[in-house]
């Protein structure tokens, strides 16, 4: 066996390094977009359950002769949600409100909906 041939079948140790950095690359990549990818599904999880307790207001508006007022950071009653949101209630009247929606992971994903005929929450405070 003849050492030269032997070594023209091994990797060199500059192969191996770009081989690592392409690898740690690829990853950094990977978990950047798993992380935004995780974010907006709680924008959407968040989303989702504002609408649902929109609901359970305007139910209550429709069996009470107005929406329910209830007392700041308190979580209307007739609303069942996901573990990981909150919704308070942040302000309101028997003829207007504004919920307030914040996912328990992201902290800084906080929407709110308010009465004002649109149904769709927004990132706008009340």
């Amino acid at each position: 066996m003849n050492i030269k041939n032997l070594s023209s079948k091994a990797f060199t140790i500059v192969e191996l390094a770009v081989i690592i950095a392409v690898i740690g690359i690829l990853a950094g990549i990977n978990t950047i977009g798993y992380g935004s990818w995780r974010q907006g599904l709680a924008k959407k999880e968040v989303e989702s359950d504002l609408r649902q307790a929109a609901s359970a207001m305007e139910l209550s508006k429709h069996f009470n002769n107005g929406y329910p007022t209830y007392i700041l950071g308190q979580t209307p009653t007739n609303y069942k949600g996901s573990p990981n949101v909150s919704v308070k209630y942040k302000s309101g009247t028997s003829v207007t409100y504004c919920l307030e929606g914040t996912s328990n992971l992201y902290s800084t994903t906080v929407i709110y909906h308010i009465s004002a005929g649109d149904s769709d929450p927004k990132v706008a405070g009340c």
